[in-house]
C-alpha cells in the first residue's frame, strides 16, 4: 500500500492583505421598494420636492408607478417625500397626519421627531436584519414666516437651511446635476426647474428611477400647489424639452471648446442653437392650453 502524504508548503493558502470593513448601507427589506431620488430645496419663497414616482419589487419580479410626495397636514404645510420602503413611509404618514391634527408648528415638529424615532426603533434597529425596512425622509412644515425643510433619516432629524438635499440612489448623479445651477436665493420657480432637470438626467443614467416626475411647491404663505395640478402639461414632454436642449446644447459645447472653430464659425453655431431653440420653445407654448398661457402670463 502506498501512502501519500501531502505537501504542507504547497497547499498551504498565501495570506491574504487586511482589508477593513466597511458598514453596508441599510437594507431596504419588504414586499417593494423605491429605489428612488427624492430631493428638497430650500428657495427664497418656500420649499420645493420632487421625486420620481417608479416603485420596484425585491427581486426584480416586477414594477408599478405611483405618487411618493404625500400631504401630512395642509394647514402645518406638512408634505414629505422618501426614498426607501414605501409601507415605512406611509405608517409614518398616517400616524404623523392624525397626531398633528390641531397642533401648533411647535408641536407638530415634536411629535414627528417623536414619532421617526419610535419607528426606526420598531422596524429597522429592534428587528433581525431580514425583517428590516427602511426609508430616509424630507418633510416640510410652516414656521411663524416661512416653511422649513427637514431631513430624516435612522440616524438624524435635522433642519435643511440655505441649500437642497438629494436622497435615494440617484443621489450623487443628481447632486453633479444640481451643483452647478443651484444657488442660495433662488425662488420655486427657479428651483422646480432645476429639480426637473436633475431627476431628468437621473432617470436617463440610474437604475431603478424612472416614471414621471412629480414637483411639489409649498409656499411661505400657506396654501401649497402642486406644479403638476397648475401645469397641464405632462412629465414626459417636459423631460422631452429637456432631451431636445441636451441634444443642441451638446453643438455649442464643442464649438465653444475647440479652439479650431473660429470666432465666425462659433456665431454661426451659437445663432443656430438660439434659433433652434427659440422655435421649439414658441411651438411648445402655442400647443399648451389657454389657461395654461394665463398661468405663464402671471410669472412675467
Amino acid at each position: 500500500m502506498i501512502s501519500v502524504i501531502a505537501n504542507p508548503a504547497r497547499n498551504r493558502l498565501p495570506n491574504k492583505p487586511f482589508k477593513p470593513y466597511i458598514q453596508p448601507a441599510p437594507k431596504l427589506l419588504g414586499k417593494a421598494k423605491s429605489m428612488t431620488i427624492a430631493t428638497g430645496f430650500c428657495c427664497s419663497n418656500g420649499v420645493i420636492l420632487a421625486a420620481d414616482t417608479l416603485i420596484t419589487m425585491y427581486g426584480g419580479t416586477g414594477k408599478s408607478y405611483e405618487s411618493k410626495i404625500f400631504e401630512v397636514n395642509f394647514d402645518l404645510n406638512m408634505f414629505l417625500t422618501y426614498t426607501g420602503d414605501p409601507d415605512f413611509a406611509k405608517e409614518y404618514v398616517n400616524d404623523l397626519s392624525e397626531q398633528v391634527r390641531g397642533k401648533t408648528p411647535s408641536q407638530a415638529l415634536t411629535i414627528a421627531k417623536e414619532l421617526a424615532t419610535k419607528l426606526y426603533t420598531d422596524h429597522y434597529f429592534t428587528p433581525q436584519e431580514e425583517a428590516r425596512t427602511y426609508a430616509a425622509m424630507l418633510l416640510t412644515l410652516q414656521d411663524s414666516y416661512s416653511v422649513s425643510l427637514y431631513s430624516i433619516t435612522e440616524k438624524h432629524f435635522v433642519r435643511v437651511q440655505n441649500k437642497y438635499v438629494a436622497l435615494g440612489i440617484g443621489n450623487e448623479q443628481a447632486q453633479a446635476f444640481f451643483n452647478p445651477y443651484f444657488k442660495v436665493g433662488m425662488d420655486l420657480r427657479q428651483c422646480e426647474r432645476i429639480a426637473r432637470y436633475g431627476i431628468f438626467k437621473v432617470k436617463q443614467f440610474v437604475q431603478g428611477c424612472g416614471g414621471d416626475t412629480e414637483v411639489r411647491q409649498v409656499t411661505d404663505a400657506l396654501g401649497s400647489q402642486s406644479i403638476k395640478t397648475i401645469s397641464t402639461r405632462k412629465s414626459n414632454d417636459i423631460d422631452n424639452d429637456f432631451e431636445y436642449f441636451d441634444r443642441q446644447i451638446g453643438k455649442l459645447i464643442i464649438a465653444y471648446s475647440d479652439f479650431s472653430v473660429n470666432q465666425k464659425e462659433f456665431r454661426k453655431t451659437s445663432l443656430k442653437l438660439l434659433k433652434n431653440l427659440e422655435d421649439r420653445r414658441k411651438k411648445t407654448i402655442d400647443a399648451v392650453p389657454k389657461a395654461l398661457k394665463e398661468y405663464f402670463k402671471t410669472l412675467d
